[in-house]
């Protein structure tokens, strides 16, 4: 099992199949899911067992959905459905976006010797005018 207690296959509130892991933090992991009921890949965002099961931090994951879904922006990711499901996993399905991480994107800038500043405003162009930037695991 996966540190957020997901593994390839698992299914989430009876809906959403794990495919592949896309990001892991301290919190939990974000997985490239299967929306059964939809027909399309999605972003699920699940906390860890352990973290789900203590009060503070499930609190603090419901604030960070609400506070998701009240952003309405192009450059935001959409948050589609968030809950607990039967099995106490605490979730949150958003619209699956591909494109360059961001923090790698810098990276290789800052290697090639562009300054930071410069990377961070010419990517923040980038964002702005395709949507297909990644922008999922963030704030795990």
């Amino acid at each position: 099992m996966g540190a957020a207690g997901v593994e390839a296959g698992t299914e989430i509130a009876g809906r959403y199949r794990a495919l592949r892991p896309l990001q892991r933090g301290a919190m939990g992991q974000v997985w490239v899911a299967r929306d059964t009921e939809a027909g399309a890949d999605v972003a699920l965002k699940v906390i860890q067992p352990a973290l789900a099961a203590d009060p503070h931090y499930a609190a603090r994951f419901q604030r960070e959905i609400a506070a998701a879904m009240r952003v309405q922006h192009p450059n935001v990711v959409r948050v589609l459905d968030a809950g607990r499901a039967a099995d106490g996993t605490l979730f949150c399905v958003m619209e699956l976006l591909e494109g360059r991480d961001l923090a790698r994107e810098l990276y290789a800038r800052a290697v090639r010797g562009e300054s930071a500043a410069m990377a961070a405003r010419q990517s923040a162009t980038v964002r702005t005018s395709s949507p297909s930037a990644t922008k999922h695991g963030q704030s795990l």
